[in-house]
């Protein structure tokens, strides 16, 4: 009786008939060059946030934050008439880390913000090309800093620090695991950012002697 030889290389299995159409009438670029990035970032993959909150009971103000090397902005989305600390959301966008703004993906986090009470902020990172690593976690990390220092504050974030979450959407979803990576070392940045000192060897306290909490990290599909 012979034996089947199987292939070395697996078959990969056919896409779904409903990706096939969309392949087809959408074609990704196989590679993504220097003179793509800019077609790539004029496409909306949001809602403006105008229309997003329309439908949501949430207060947006923007506010800069500290960056290794200037000042980024950031959005903060507090369910309107929340009284008390609660849980917050440190949230970072997809793309590549080539496209996308803090508001990329945002609608479901909103959703989530509303739903359970949830303090939300999220971060325009510096975008390579232009930029490149470690430039965007080194902003994702300097705004997760921001955000703990300012977390227990009632009249800024009024968020628990001990609740606080860091989610992100694709390439957003490996920033945060990486600024999650940071909160661990001594030393988390190749460029250490003034006003941040060691506590005890375990993480830093930003300089007003707060400790930064050891986030939870989620992916968001």
């Amino acid at each position: 009786m012979s034996v089947p030889v199987l292939p070395r290389t697996p078959v990969r299995p056919p896409y779904d008939a409903e990706l096939c159409a969309l392949l087809v009438n959408s074609p990704p670029p196989a590679t993504v060059t220097a003179d793509l990035i800019e077609s790539l970032r004029a496409v909306p993959f949001t809602a403006p946030i105008e229309e997003v909150l329309s439908t949501r009971a949430l207060d947006h103000r923007v506010v800069t934050v500290p960056g290794a090397e200037g000042e980024l902005t950031a959005s903060v989305f507090t369910p309107r008439g929340k009284a008390t600390s609660g849980a917050g959301i440190y949230f970072l966008h997809g793309g590549g880390m080539i496209i996308g703004d803090r508001f990329t993906g945002i609608e479901n986090i909103l959703d989530g913000a509303q739903e359970h009470a949830t303090v939300v902020v999220t971060l325009d990172y510096r975008l390579a090309a232009e930029h490149p690593d470690p430039a965007p976690v080194e902003d994702a990390y300097a705004g997760f800093v921001w955000t703990a220092a300012h977390a227990a504050h009632a009249d800024e974030l009024g968020i628990d620090p001990g609740r606080l979450l860091i989610a992100g959407t694709s390439a957003g979803g490996g920033l945060a695991a990486g600024v999650a990576l940071l909160c661990q070392r001594p030393c988390r940045s190749p460029r250490r950012r003034p006003g941040v000192r060691p506590a005890g060897g375990r993480r830093d306290v930003p300089g007003g002697g707060q400790i930064i909490p050891r986030p939870r990290v989620i992916r968001v599909s």
